[in-house]
């Protein structure tokens, strides 16, 4: 649906505002992220680009016994259809809303039996980012149905998911998230640890976060 909703309707407010003779900007230079296709305003009069995020890979430092099998960029809408799974609709719509960048990760234990998610997320803001650490703590109750908490706070929400020895855990600092979900136990400190040291926004993205193109016709 996302290209018979979202595309459309950015189209059609990208050819009222510049007109047909600004479509050569817009194959030129297309929409980074889906943020900038369901909101518009994004994109247009004034770019917003999202905040690229690096992770590095963690199976040579605190996950040296797993492999990374995985890893990208989900965006605001692919964080949509991750938390629509277990939250309503509008919740779920709600909890991205600040959404300025991200990088998922999966690793696989060796053995090949257990596998480990890890998510670093920005947002606009610490009100977007709390917003999204409360769904995120909602979603991990519904998804393990856990109620052994390691510790849960308005920062910290870190649970034992009931499965031999696996965790799940998502952290707010400022208008940052990390979780991490199904590490073993004593591992998830580690993992979290490494996380917060070494992923950090692109600088150069941040720097150039707000731009406004040159588009002919521009209004």
């Amino acid at each position: 649906n996302f290209p018979y909703i979202y595309g459309a309707t950015f189209l059609q407010k990208y050819i009222k505002a510049y007109g047909w003779q600004g479509m050569k900007y817009l194959f030129d230079h297309p929409p980074s992220s889906t943020r900038q296709i369901i909101h518009p305003e994004d994109f247009f009069p004034k770019r917003q680009k999202p905040v690229r995020v690096k992770i590095e890979d963690l199976s040579q430092s605190a996950l040296r016994d797993y492999s990374r099998i995985w890893e990208d960029t989900f965006g605001e809408y692919g964080l949509t259809l991750l938390m629509r799974q277990y939250l309503p609709e509008n919740e779920a719509r709600h909890s991205v809303r600040g959404w300025k960048g991200d990088r998922i990760q999966v690793y696989e234990s060796k053995d090949g039996i257990q596998r480990i998610l890890t998510g670093y997320l920005v947002f606009a803001d610490e009100a977007s980012a709390g917003d999204f650490f409360n769904s995120y703590r909602s979603l991990l109750g519904k998804k393990y149905n856990s109620e052994i908490f390691r510790r849960s706070d308005d920062t910290i929400h870190w649970v034992s998911l009931g499965q031999g020895d696996l965790e799940a855990y998502v952290e707010r600092l400022g208008r940052r998230v990390v979780f991490i979900e199904g590490s073993t136990s004593g591992l998830t400190s580690k993992v979290r640890s490494t996380l917060w040291d070494v992923s950090r926004p692109d600088s150069k993205s941040r720097e150039n976060e707000n731009s406004t193109p040159t588009i002919p016709g521009s209004p």
